[in-house]
């Protein structure tokens, strides 16, 4: 991943027409989107597979442009997400990327899904801006933003992580 040397969008508007010339405005647009609130320490270390998940990553992963490699759904309420994901360290290489470590294939799986809303179903791999994990009652909410992709809110009673350690295939 090559490191942004601005992190902004930009457009051009038209305005001004003054002696039958254009004047052109660059218009910095950055790109909002809520950031999502991440799962609590707790929540994950409820889940089957948590613990070990917060253990390799050191911390609560937002799963930021990591790579949706996998996401499936059976009519009898099983569903699994696979993804691809690493930490981003603050060094630099000598081209001018972040270096990343900790590379991991994540699997949820879930079963009890009871509501999937996703949108851009048929754009997989896909790569993910955030992910969050939440509780509300007794089920677990999985949602997701894409920079590229498909984007997904699924609602399921259970969840189960398991991470093995390396990049995918």
């Amino acid at each position: 991943m090559k490191a942004p040397r601005i992190a902004l969008l930009s457009a051009v508007s038209l305005s001004n027409i003054i002696d039958g010339k254009c004047r052109i405005s660059v218009v910095a647009i950055i790109q909002s989107r809520p950031r999502a609130i991440m799962p609590s320490t707790s929540i994950l270390r409820d889940i089957p597979g948590g613990k070990p998940l917060l253990e390799w990553f050191g911390h609560v992963p937002r799963f930021h442009d990591a790579k949706l490699l996998e996401i499936t759904f059976s009519s009898n309420g099983a569903g699994l997400l696979r993804i691809h994901a690493w930490n981003m360290t603050d060094e630099v290489d000598a081209k001018g990327y972040f270096v990343l470590d900790k590379h991991a294939i994540v699997t949820l799986t879930l079963a009890g899904v009871s509501s999937i809303n996703c949108t851009d179903f048929d754009m997989v791999p896909g790569i993910i801006f955030d992910l969050e994990i939440t509780k509300v009652n007794e089920h677990f909410r999985v949602e997701w933003g894409a920079s590229y992709g498909v984007t997904g809110l699924i609602t399921t009673r259970h969840i189960r992580i398991n991470l093995v350690p390396g990049k995918p295939d």
